[in-house]
């Protein structure tokens, strides 16, 4: 009798265990959406997020999702056509949007141009989030 509990119950109880543990963390992850609880990143009046390599695809993508949280954007890349063209891009997909996008383009084999980077960021007193993408 003891060895039919642990075959064929105790499996039973842990299935409905696991399924109580996924259902209650459904549960909290939408109603903490719906209230506003756990971790917000919305960025607080004039922040910036820096996206270094902001053309790459993973770049892009960061780089939307930080605009869609509202944050202003500092991209950087080496092609600056394809940062006009993304630019252009973020701000008709984000038309209500009042945030800024400034784009640096910078060519990251000379040694000279992280200073160049350095100094035109510089210039943003408060960037809250920095993605080296490149």
């Amino acid at each position: 009798m003891e060895s039919l509990w642990i075959i064929l119950i105790l499996p039973g109880i842990i299935l409905l265990i696991k399924l109580f543990v996924y259902f209650v963390w459904i549960l909290l992850s939408y109603l903490g959406q719906f209230f506003n609880l756990g971790v917000s990143l919305k960025p607080i009046d004039d922040e910036f997020a820096v996206i270094n390599g902001a053309t790459t695809p993973i770049g892009k993508e960061f780089s939307a999702k930080l605009f869609a949280f509202d944050y202003n954007l500092i991209l950087i890349d080496q092609d600056e056509s394809s940062l006009i063209r993304f630019k252009t891009r973020l701000l008709d997909l984000n038309r209500l949007s009042k945030r800024k996008i400034v784009i640096i383009q910078v060519d990251h084999i000379q040694l000279k141009s992280y200073e160049e980077i350095k100094a035109k960021l510089l210039r943003f007193d408060s960037i809250s989030v920095f993605a080296n993408l490149f």
